[in-house]
Parts: C-alpha cells; sequence; structure tokens
C-alpha cells in the first residue's frame, strides 16, 4: 500500500477526491481541512498497480 498526500483549494480537492474513490485499488480516501482558510488536504491509501492512474487523476485536475 502506497499513500497519497496532497492539499490545495477545497473544492479541487473535493473534485479529485470524488475520482480517486472510483478508481480500483483506491481505499480510504480523506479530506481533511487545513490551516490556511479555503484549502483542504487529501490522503488515499492506494495499491500499487493503481500508482499511476491515481496521480495522473491528480495532475489532471490540477491542470484544468
Amino acid at each position: 500500500m502506497l499513500q497519497l498526500r496532497a492539499f490545495g483549494p477545497t473544492p479541487l480537492v473535493e473534485d479529485v477526491a470524488g475520482q480517486l474513490q472510483t478508481l480500483a485499488g483506491t481505499r480510504h480516501v480523506s479530506i481533511a481541512a487545513a490551516v490556511s482558510e479555503g484549502d483542504s488536504l487529501l490522503t488515499a491509501d492506494l495499491r500499487a498497480a493503481s500508482a499511476d492512474q491515481a496521480l495522473e487523476t491528480a495532475r489532471r485536475a490540477r491542470a484544468e
């Protein structure tokens, strides 16, 4: 198991979390409020086989 940690604007983090929940091999997706107002922390446990797809999902969301 690998752990993904990412932070950013709450709406973006919520969008990525929703997409990650649909990926096979992704578990325990969670969002926590950050100290900075309007930001959140995303964590998720990933199986090695799903890591590349999870990272690409996060990258695509940031680029939009």
